[in-house]
């Protein structure tokens, strides 16, 4: 019995075990080749003393007089690499690796370690995401280790211990090296996040502090549809991450089911909505997006022409979506997304106007939905203007980066916003994850963005998203090679960006695809070899030949591109779908359509334009040639809520001739409209009428020009951007695209680029 008591007094008596000190290179994981970026802390916090020594960690211990979050836990655990958290005392023991966990108020142990650190630790001064502040300190305590992570709350403890992963690295032999450091930190924009929810984005991202997953409902949602939802929703809650839902109720709006009684919202409308509330409710949303879209919905229902009914029937359903959102998750916040863009004319914009009459659930704050340029050049007081001009609470900017510009390289590279105070009103900052031009990089230079616009450095960013990348998927030699295609891309991304397209000839153009096909050649095979991950090489080699493509349908849109002529209008013209009006007969005729990716292949059937125009407007007037009238799938509710999904003609404008944006109108066989014109809103009110004749299909267009600048207003002299693309879809047959101007790719329908020329005479 004597050896039970004795044996404890042995160990205490034991020496100290001495604790290992190296150099910082020890807990630096070598990537760029570069130890000053490889060391950097992404994204860049508030400030930071990085030291030049690094301990080995030794047996942890959490050290709190209070409770630690079991998802702080949990986040230590995977960085010492254990299957079960560490212990938690609260006493701190003589040696070992102490973790001091939680700020003065929830660890009484915390104010006398963040002196000893000389850590400041302010969180009154961190801004409204406070909460999510933090002090890290690493440091030598005798001949243990003593490491601080202070959080304003539990979520700052969770961020300082992201941030301690990348101070640290292990060594050949498994052992776990931390660098010596004191650091304050806390995000500038409360929300950080992706649109696109899933555990691959959360198990990427949440270590450089993403906190904010966003995803599209269906038309209708049940419990049994969401089933796999609750358990993803828990992952973002363990890792302190929000999850937000989007419901449009626009597919329904645009399948006419306002119209059944007058415009106010059909009973099964009502149901869908509380059905899909109810099921993403109980899967542990945490935010909801209501989203009516307002420019696709509008023509399709009619309200067009009756913005007040339109208006109304909006303000009824957002009540609703409102009520049934409150009812099940009453502290969730609701965003409202109106679909409109900066730049706008308040006093004219019918979306403002129809708020203040029809007014809106209180506590509802306006989402912003940037996906143009026209967001990413707008100002702080615009923007105070637009969203007070509605009488709603905090925005949330939902930002579709990267987004192509005419003055910026935005495929790879960071794009903040032109006014650097806008980011004081932001609540959520997001990557739409399936935009064309996303990319890991590009997402990752952003979230730098985010955290910290003060101290944000784009090239620096991109450099250490870079870095990230690499250490994702190949190591250090996928570093260089990565760095070179990012910055060939935006050093030569002229090819991209419409103005600089139209300004160079076909064999300037040619010449630039020459190079970089020549460039890829020689760096995608290094960087292919430094991947384990075949999919990712796969889908490299895919993005490379799909961007080479792409040039080399700029280069044959070059050489092929049409010009066209409108004359003023001559006589009177009646819209009605019939085109039988002499001021028809003298307009003159754009050249025959071509196929789709043929550039000189004329198309089948065939399609004739011509337009002319006044002072007042603009027609243009189409005759579709169709051999099978009864057998064409237009727009139908199984199709979809865009008449894109279906047989349509659709005109693309690019009123100041520059090929930098276009605005469309569309039309189908049964006089399905829809319009969308990137925040110029010049279209407005624009008319279609729809006739048949023998074999062929008359669209006929009158599109306002009281809105269109005055000097890009059509006269002669003056030159418009312009192209009519049609889909046909026929019942057992395949689908086909034409075009005035060639096309590359259907993909490029929207696309300013691929317009021809239009003069006015």
């Amino acid at each position: 019995m004597r050896y039970l008591f004795v044996l404890p007094m042995l160990l205490l008596a034991a020496p100290t075990a001495a604790l290992e000190e190296g150099p910082a290179a020890q807990a630096i994981q070598s990537t760029s080749g570069d130890p000053e970026l490889d060391g950097a802390i992404f994204p860049a916090p508030r400030s930071a003393e990085l030291g030049d020594k690094a301990w080995k960690v030794g047996a942890p211990v959490v050290v709190s007089s209070g409770a630690v979050d079991a998802r702080v836990l949990a986040a230590l655990a995977e960085w010492l690499g254990l299957k079960a958290p560490p212990a938690v005392v609260k006493k701190a023991p003589a040696e070992g690796t102490l973790l001091f966990v939680g700020g003065p108020d929830r660890n009484a142990w915390a104010q006398e370690r963040l002196a000893a650190h000389n850590l400041a630790y302010a969180p009154e001064s961190w801004g409204r995401a406070k909460e999510q502040g933090y002090a890290l300190g690493v440091a030598r305590d005798g001949e243990r280790l003593a490491i601080v992570l202070a959080g304003a709350s539990p979520a700052g403890d969770f961020y300082a211990v992201q941030t301690l992963k990348q101070l640290s690295a292990r060594d050949p032999d498994g052992a776990l090296w931390v660098r010596q450091a004191a650091v304050a930190d806390w995000p500038g924009l409360p929300r950080r996040g992706i649109k696109g929810a899933s555990d691959a984005y959360l198990e990427a991202f949440t270590p450089l502090k993403l906190n904010f997953g966003w995803t599209y409902s269906g038309a209708v949602d049940s419990a049994d549809k969401l089933k796999d939802k609750p358990a993803l929703i828990e992952k973002y809650h363990a890792r302190f991450a929000a999850f937000a839902v989007s419901y449009n109720p626009g597919e329904a709006l645009a399948k006419g089911v306002l119209a059944q009684d007058g415009g106010s919202p059909a009973q099964r409308l009502r149901e869908s909505v509380r059905a899909t509330y109810d099921a993403w409710a109980k899967a542990g949303a945490d935010a909801f997006v209501l989203s009516l879209d307002d420019q696709s919905t509008s023509l399709h229902t009619g309200y067009a022409k009756d913005w007040p009914t339109y208006w109304a029937a909006q303000a009824e359903l957002l009540k609703l979506m409102a009520e049934t959102v409150r009812a099940r998750a009453q502290d969730a916040p609701l965003y409202w997304c109106p679909h409109r863009y900066g730049g706008t004319d308040l006093k004219e914009d019918k979306t403002v106007a129809g708020a203040r009459e029809a007014g809106f659930p209180e506590g509802l704050r306006l989402c912003w939905t940037g996906r143009g340029v026209v967001s990413h050049r707008l100002k702080l007081a615009e923007a105070e203007a637009y969203g007070a001009s509605f009488g709603l609470s905090a925005k949330l900017f939902y930002y579709n980066w990267p987004i192509t510009a005419p003055d910026t390289r935005a495929e790879t590279g960071p794009m903040p916003p032109a006014d650097p105070a806008l980011a004081g009103l932001l609540d959520v900052w997001m990557l739409c994850s399936n935009h064309d031009r996303a990319s890991e990089v590009a997402f990752l230079s952003g979230l730098a963005w985010a955290w910290n616009p003060e101290a944000y450095d784009p090239e620096r960013a991109t450099k250490l998203a870079a870095r990230e990348w690499a250490r994702r998927h190949g190591g250090a030699p996928a570093y260089a090679p990565l760095v070179a295609l990012l910055d060939w891309t935006r050093a030569h991304d002229s090819l991209q960006i419409c103005p600089d397209q139209a300004q160079k000839s076909p064999e300037e153009l040619a010449s630039l695809v020459a190079d970089e096909e020549a460039f890829h050649a020689r760096h995608l095979p290094v960087l292919k070899s430094a991947l384990a991950d075949a999919k990712l090489v796969a889908n490299l080699e895919a993005a490379f030949k799909a961007r080479m493509a792409k040039f080399r349908g700029i280069v044959e849109n070059q050489k092929h591109m049409r010009k066209g002529r409108a004359l003023k209008r001559a006589g009177e013209i009646v819209l009605d779908g019939k085109l039988d009006e002499e001021a028809w007969s003298t307009a003159a005729a754009l050249e025959p359509f071509v196929a789709k990716g043929a550039f000189t292949e004329p198309a089948a059937p065939p399609t004739a334009a011509k337009v002319l125009y006044d002072d007042d407007f603009l027609y243009v007037g189409l005759k579709l040639e169709e051999p099978s009238l009864d057998g064409v799938k237009p727009y139908t509710e199984k199709t979809g809520w865009k008449i894109q999904h279906g047989d349509y003609v659709q005109l693309n404008l690019d009123c100041a001739g520059d090929r930098e944006r276009v605005g469309f109108a569309c039309t189908t066989l049964h006089g399905q409209a829809s319009m969308f014109d990137f925040g110029a809103k010049w279209m407005d009110g624009f008319e279609v009428q729809v006739g048949k004749q023998d074999g062929a299909w008359i669209a006929e267009f009158k599109l306002p020009l009281a809105r269109v600048p005055a000097e890009q207003r059509p006269a002669p002299g003056r030159a418009w951007g312009f192209n009519v693309i049609r889909r046909r879809v026929v019942k057992g047959e395949p689908d086909r695209w034409s075009s005035w101007n060639p096309l590359a790719s259907k993909d490029d329908k929207f696309k300013a680029a691929y317009c021809g020329t239009l003069s006015f005479e």
